[in-house]
């Protein structure tokens, strides 16, 4: 939920989809997670017995842990949210976000050795609250970084729109006219019906920006829907018989 609200989901995913995204998820991401405590440690006390000409003994001691937290959220920002991200976006977010995490991993480490008022009252029972802890840093930082990547992606978009109602009609006849030239140009070239998903990627806008300026078009006949009207959307009259001034009356009726 999460997620899908950071990156304004409109629409979900199969039910298969779902059942291999998240079962590869229960392998891939306790592993990854594991393997990189464990680097972190064995790393730790290694990395002191071999010292490489260049870079130093403490160099490896940090590069294989944040390599393997870099794959590990990159994979969960690529993965998890249905709509489409950008790879170069995942990556940037998956760099600050194993930065941020290996500094936690550090913290945590510390307050664990040190916290020891806590395992001398409450036993093995002390680790409980401990670990629900950390599950929440993990957490916070994972969707701190999802934040991140969809800023990036969408960083254009994001310095275009404005905050003001006047700003906001502008921008939404601007995506109007241009999902219908993007569905134009495909309908000229005969390739198939535009899915929203390829009409945001080819603006580089969020698909429920593509959704809110369709719909107007869709209501007043200039465009229709099809596989369950909210996927793919085709001209429902010829290119040359839809006008600036229709898109336009859609956008913004004249009795509103």
């Amino acid at each position: 939920y999460s997620l899908g609200h950071i990156w304004s989901e409109t629409r979900g995913r199969p039910l298969l989809r779902n059942l291999q995204t998240f079962t590869s998820l229960l392998v891939w991401g306790p592993l990854l997670l594991g393997l990189s405590t464990y680097l972190s440690l064995s790393m730790g006390t290694t990395a002191h017995s071999y010292v490489d000409p260049i870079m130093g003994s403490r160099f490896w001691e940090y590069v294989f842990p944040y390599a393997t937290s870099v794959l590990m959220f990159f994979l969960g920002f690529t993965i998890l949210p249905a709509a489409q991200v950008d790879a170069r976006a995942a990556l940037l977010a998956s760099s600050f976000s194993a930065l941020l995490w290996e500094f936690a991993k550090y913290g945590f480490g510390v307050y664990v050795t040190h916290a020891v008022f806590y395992a001398n009252v409450y036993g093995s029972l002390s680790t409980v609250p401990v670990f629900l802890l950390w599950l929440y840093v993990s957490w916070l930082i994972f969707l701190f970084g999802a934040e991140i990547c969809y800023c990036y992606q969408y960083r254009k978009w994001l310095r275009m729109r404005g905050t003001g109602p006047r700003s906001s009609y502008a921008l939404q006849l601007l995506m109007a006219l241009a999902s219908v030239a993007t569905i134009s140009k495909r309908f000229r070239e005969g390739a198939p019906p535009a899915r929203v998903k390829d009409i945001a990627e080819a603006l580089g806008v969020p698909e429920d920006v593509i959704l809110r300026s369709l719909w107007p078009l869709r209501d007043a006949g200039l465009l229709a829907a099809v596989k369950g009207g909210h996927d793919v959307y085709v001209l429902s009259r010829s290119p040359e018989k839809i006008s600036i001034l229709a898109v336009f009356e859609a956008v913004h009726p004249a009795d509103a």
